[in-house]
């Protein structure tokens, strides 16, 4: 990983395995002082895609007992799981992305869960 600053603003680019790397980088340093702006190029080493990863990802959501799973949809493409759905609030929709980012398959997440109430 590495970190150019230009003024005020860090960029952030490299390869890390799993997406918490790459948010937990993102995380440290916006914390530091005199940083106004992050751009995270940070990215996931591709990996190849494989066929249980969507099955995995619904087994994932349904365990999560803080939210009702089978209210999300997940359909894989690739590498790229798409999310689907309704849940009841922003935190259940992060828990749901976090089930997807979880799967070692999976290097894009497009969280289009909608939060109705």
């Amino acid at each position: 990983m590495r970190a150019t600053v230009e003024g005020h603003t860090v960029v952030l680019t490299g390869e890390v395995e799993f997406n918490y790397q790459r948010e937990t980088a993102r995380r440290a340093v916006e914390g530091i002082k005199g940083v106004v702006f992050v751009v995270n190029e940070i990215v996931l080493r591709s990996r190849p895609s494989a066929a249980d990863t969507e099955g995995n990802i619904r087994k994932a959501l349904i365990r999560n007992a803080t939210f009702d799973g089978n209210r999300v949809h997940v359909t894989v493409s690739g590498t790229t799981a798409t999310l689907t759905g309704h849940v009841r609030s922003y935190a259940e929709r992060m828990q749901a992305a976090t089930a997807a980012w979880s799967s070692r398959h999976v290097t894009h997440v497009d969280n289009n869960i909608e939060i109705t109430l």
